[in-house]
């Protein structure tokens, strides 16, 4: 019995810092944010696909012609701008709203780690006591 209750606690975190620590989701060739400042500057926009706006991120995902999409991090006050460059440009833009399922499976993790944890304690205490 102590043994599942170890594995599951074990698991329980592995699966709770894949889903709450933050990845960098940006490749070492990738896009940066620089770059494609660069591309509408020199005239290039037809080089770019589409780019995909979420509301309520630090980053966009473009896509270039012939490969897949990147995720850039944009500064929050420059955004706008961007926008502004990239609909001159004739880029297509798509702009999405923040999926909500991040947020409820946070905020239910940050409920319920803990009360596992303890709970698996609380087993492995019991199960400790009684042998002694």
């Amino acid at each position: 019995m102590r043994e599942i209750i170890s594995v599951f606690i074990l698991a329980s975190a592995i699966l709770a810092a894949q889903f709450l620590l933050p990845c960098d989701a940006q490749a070492e060739d990738g896009m940066t944010y620089s770059r494609l400042r660069e591309l509408l500057k020199s005239g290039q926009g037809n080089k770019i696909q589409k780019v995909v706006v979420t509301n309520g991120t630090d980053s966009i995902d473009v896509q270039l012609v012939g490969s897949g999409l990147q995720s850039v991090v944009v500064p929050t006050e420059t955004k706008g701008e961007l926008i502004d460059n990239l609909d001159d440009a004739g880029v297509r833009l798509e702009v999405h709203d923040k999926v909500q399922t991040e947020f409820w499976f946070s905020t239910l993790a940050s409920f319920f780690l803990p009360i596992l944890l303890l709970v698996g304690f609380f087993f492995m205490f019991r199960s400790a006591a009684k042998r002694q």
